[in-house]
């Protein structure tokens, strides 16, 4: 009698992005309180069979985004979603997303492997995912694709790079020195205390890294100050 082969196991990765996981948990949280059973989400989505793909592939998802915890068959929203489904202030979501973003295992070992380069495109991170972390061959490029789009929505991949996101707090209010590239001359500007920013990491065409740390609510407007600046501040080599 021929023994059955064994079917290849795929590791972790999230099937579903960021942004459909923090819907699934939405509906979730809209079902009851400090708990809710199976059935009712069952029933919710009109899902007879506890085992169909579309429900078991969201709620592994959304654990591994730290949004969903399963305990007998009941689900509790965690914390971290709390404070996604019930913001205080956009600029607490950015970073709440981007903590989202980085719980998966496999998402952390990505970010950093790629902080602040251009990733590659979706066949070649799959091809990667599959030599380098284990991802069957057969969803590599699905999970390439999650991977990229759950960084666009959490704000972590810009233009095709992976961007570190660090919030940061000034521990007091302080004078920073700012050279004004027309006149040459030091300027002095007040930090406020309670300004948080987020610090950014580029890399260069021809080696090296350049630097951003901004503050978290920029306006439009700044980021066009900050334009010109760069062209003025920022001789090229010829």
């Amino acid at each position: 009698m021929e023994k059955m082969q064994k079917k290849e196991k795929s590791s972790p990765y999230p099937y579903y992005d960021l942004e459909e996981c923090i819907n699934f948990t939405r509906l979730v949280d809209s079902l009851g309180g400090k708990s809710v059973s199976e059935q009712n989400i069952l029933d919710a989505l009109n899902i007879a069979n506890r085992l169909t793909r579309s429900y078991t592939s969201k709620v592994s998802s959304s654990k591994q985004f730290g949004l969903l915890e399963e305990k007998d068959k009941q689900f509790f929203i965690t914390p971290l979603a709390k404070k996604i489904l019930y913001p205080t202030s956009k600029e607490d979501n950015k970073k709440l997303y981007y903590d989202s973003f980085i719980s998966p295992a496999l998402y952390q070992k990505l970010v950093d492997r790629f902080a602040g380069k251009s990733l590659p495109e979706v066949n070649i991170l799959g091809n990667i995912l599959t030599n380098d972390f284990d991802i069957l061959k057969t969803v590599k490029d699905k999970a390439a694709e999650t991977f990229i789009k759950s960084g666009e929505f959490a704000g972590a991949v810009v233009e095709g790079v992976l961007v570190t996101y660090k919030d940061n707090s000034c521990t007091e209010s302080e004078q920073v020195g700012i050279k004004n590239p027309v006149t040459n001359m030091e300027e002095k500007i007040e930090v406020a205390s309670d300004i948080k920013y987020q610090e950014l990491k580029l890399a260069m065409t021809e080696g090296g890294f350049a630097y951003l740390k901004i503050p978290t609510d920029i306006a439009k407007t700044d980021i066009e100050r900050l334009k010109m600046f760069l062209d003025i501040a920022v001789i090229p080599r010829q």
